[in-house]
């Protein structure tokens, strides 16, 4: 069932699907994951990236992060070949719809920079999908090593607001730790 899903969304059998659900906001951290998948694209080829945003709650599209990439350092990164490789879903889904979500994703990344608890790593755990959290954040709660790894983070003060701040070299380097051991 897991294949029919992945061909369902234009997913092969071996590519390695990077997940993340929720909404769009600046808090998430989408644009460090968007970084790390561009980055991690130009060495391989068969990476898949799943957004699966809240806009028609919140108004905030996941491609909102993509135009602000191109006009970013990192816009040498962006090209169509690896656009295509970025699944965005917009619509409210079932929680089974949800659940296949999970278990079609080969990690769950959600390198954010403030959350409240972030419940949707805990879920995609569940599945048995590894998660990526933020170190330092509100999953310190419930992050054991036998889920996944954490990103390094800093501690950041910026208009009145205290934020973590990814490190994104940890994020890539973790996806890619991910990756390679995917059959543990």
């Amino acid at each position: 069932i897991k294949n029919k899903i992945k061909r369902n969304l234009g997913i092969k059998e071996d590519d390695f699907v990077i997940l993340n659900i929720g909404s769009m906001t600046e808090n998430k951290g989408i644009d460090y994951l968007l970084v790390a998948f561009f980055i991690l694209k130009e060495k391989y080829d068969n990476l898949k990236l799943i957004l699966k945003d809240q806009s028609n709650l919140f108004k905030i599209h996941a491609s909102t992060y993509l135009k602000k990439m191109k006009e970013s350092k990192y816009s040498n990164l962006i090209n169509d070949k690896n656009i295509k490789d970025i699944i965005v879903i917009s619509k409210n889904l079932r929680i089974s719809e949800l659940n296949n979500l999970y278990n079609i994703a080969d990690c769950y990344a959600s390198p954010y920079r403030a959350e409240g608890f972030n419940l949707t790593p805990l879920e995609a755990a569940s599945s048995g999908t590894p998660i990526i959290v933020t170190k330092g954040g509100s999953t310190d709660d419930y992050f054991d090593s036998c889920l996944g790894a954490q990103v390094e983070s800093k501690l950041i003060y910026n208009n009145n607001k205290t934020m973590l701040e990814p490190n994104l070299d940890s994020l890539v380097d973790n996806i890619l730790k991910i990756k390679m051991n995917k059959s543990e």
